[in-house]
């Protein structure tokens, strides 16, 4: 809040110093912010696709799942692995095939792949000005380090 913006301003002697801070501060909070509405614009088209898809599957409560989805993409990696099992065990449970069962968490495990790998990439990117391939690399290796 402006405590924080205080302090910074205190920190600094010349009126020239403050001024530039404090620009600093305000670029990095809209970029945030941008970002974040960004992601959660994502999130929410992953989930509507999501929804729609497990709609087209015959999936019981589609839209719940799409809500699901969108709000553990917030969560990195372990949100999309949540709803993949959630949904491979309401698929197994609801369908009579384990073949035709399959197809609702292969469906997210696509989706979530396309917009992990693509794009989130690309938007992100051309949002903050980065070159897609360089987050495209870097996800990939942060991807294999981490495991």
């Amino acid at each position: 809040g402006t405590l924080f913006y205080e302090k910074i301003v205190q920190s600094f002697t010349s009126m020239t110093q403050k001024k530039r801070a404090l620009r600093v501060v305000y670029d990095v909070e809209r970029e945030i912010s941008h970002y974040l509405l960004t992601v959660s614009i994502i999130n929410v088209s992953l989930g509507t696709v999501i929804g729609l898809g497990l709609w087209g599957l015959g999936m019981p409560n589609p839209l719940v799942w799409g809500a699901m989805a969108a709000l553990l993409n917030f969560l990195p990696y372990v949100g999309a692995l949540m709803t993949v099992l959630i949904v491979a065990v309401i698929a197994l449970i609801s369908f009579d095939t384990i073949a035709y069962a399959l197809l609702a968490p292969a469906f997210v495990v696509l989706c979530d792949i396309v917009e992990g790998q693509f794009v989130t990439p690309m938007v992100v990117g051309r949002r903050l000005e980065i070159n897609a391939v360089a987050i495209f690399i870097a996800i990939a290796f942060w991807s294999w380090l981490w495991g």
